[in-house]
């Protein structure tokens, strides 16, 4: 142990330290040891602190942008011409409070009055808003596939 000791830095700022305060050698560097390891664990504590924030934070703005789906059960108003399989129509996604379903409205400019509970996945995040935001989006059989209409000024994130 004084070998391992006696190359070490500390070995010179224990003798000093000792001379003032009676402290062994051996219980002074047990006690930086200890110093050094409550750092590290503080440290590793606040990285991964750091990293659940910056992902929470990507995924945060990946949806503001679209580029998180989210499925469900909506209330699809549909457009009075009919919408065919297949066939992309402009819609707009509304949600009146943070705990509104949201509504799917497809009628357009002529109030639509079929209205129909489908599972839709929306490529979008669907806040709050007066006039709701503008997708496009796709019928199929059973579903409807909604993404951010980017030709309607949607191409920022939602607030």
């Amino acid at each position: 142990m004084r070998r391992y000791l006696s190359h070490s830095p500390l070995w010179v700022f224990a003798l000093i330290v000792r001379s003032g305060r009676g402290r062994s050698v051996v219980d002074l560097e047990l006690h930086l040891d200890g110093v050094k390891a409550l750092v590290k664990v503080v440290l590793f504590i606040f990285v991964i602190m750091l990293a659940v924030g910056m992902a929470v934070e990507a995924y945060e703005g990946a949806d503001a942008y679209g580029w998180i789906p989210h499925s469900g059960q909506l209330q699809v108003i549909f457009p009075l011409h009919g919408w065919e399989v297949g066939e992309y129509v402009d819609c707009y996604a509304t949600k009146v409070v943070d705990n509104s379903p949201v509504i799917l409205g497809c009628e357009g400019n002529h109030p639509g009055t079929e209205i129909r509970e489908m599972d839709v996945k929306l490529w979008a995040k669907v806040s709050p808003t007066k006039d709701g935001i503008a997708v496009k989006c796709q019928r199929s059989e059973d579903s409807i596939t909604c993404r951010l209409d980017t030709s309607q000024g949607n191409a920022s994130p939602a607030p």
